[in-house]
């Protein structure tokens, strides 16, 4: 049989640059050096503790220390819902620091809002303006996201009941800040200089996006996994 390494979990609150704590958790293996460091980023109104648990811990016991942190605004950090997730969030850091990772897998990455879901011009004016004035309001429409991100029945019980998941409508300021990295992430994907793999559902609208980085990105279609796609990683 097979040994399974064990593995221990700890987590801590740091400071980010604006004074904001924000929850540090950590799944390493025990009595043994990890093959390699891997950061998890979560997706958007999700956290780390719970929602990345299982992965964390398949990874942890596969032998490598896995780190991830909650987002302002998300889990049991303080501050506001803003920026952009997951995938989008492992983008910005590779161009913030090109040379500091090895590579990245990007599970449903948000690099662009599909075609048929992007608002025009004149609501974007709107929104933009509205978002200043009352950056907190709820009034984006939008579907039910666990139930379409998560197929796993299992799963999405499980993310309805975790306190620390945001399950309301998105703020004005947290949608217009999805629409403006995501149209960022777009216009300067040619930047890119990393290898990624992506690995997405085929009816996920990543299908729109056109990539042209400097090293090819590596796709991963998982037709056959429609029913797990959003938690095999």
């Amino acid at each position: 049989m097979e040994h399974e390494t064990e593995i221990k979990y700890e987590e801590e609150f740091i400071s980010n640059s604006r004074g904001m704590k924000l929850l540090a958790s950590r799944w390493l293996p025990q009595n043994e050096s990890p093959k390699a460091l891997v950061f998890m980023c979560h997706g958007y109104s999700l956290e780390c503790s719970i929602t990345m648990n299982s992965t964390a811990t398949r990874l942890a016991k596969a032998g490598y220390a896995v780190y991830g942190v909650d987002y302002e605004g998300h889990g049991k950090s303080e501050g506001l819902q803003g920026e952009s997730m997951g995938g989008a969030v492992a983008i910005l850091l590779h161009w913030k620091k090109p040379d500091y990772w090895d590579g990245a897998i990007l599970a449903a990455p948000m690099c662009k809002i599909g075609d048929d879901m992007s608002p025009n011009a004149v609501m974007v004016s709107i929104l933009t303006g509205l978002s200043k004035v009352a950056p907190k309001w709820k009034l984006v429409p939008t579907e039910d996201l666990i139930e379409i991100g998560f197929k796993v029945p299992e799963v999405r019980e499980q993310i309805r009941a975790n306190p620390y998941c945001y399950k309301g409508k998105p703020r004005l300021k947290t949608a217009h800040e999805l629409l403006r990295i995501s149209t960022e992430i777009q216009q300067r994907l040619h930047e890119v200089c990393q290898s990624f793999n992506i690995v997405f559902n085929a009816k996920n609208p990543l299908k729109n996006i056109v990539f042209n980085a400097k090293n090819p990105l590596k796709l991963i279609t998982l037709n056959e996994f429609d029913a797990k796609v959003k938690t095999l990683l």
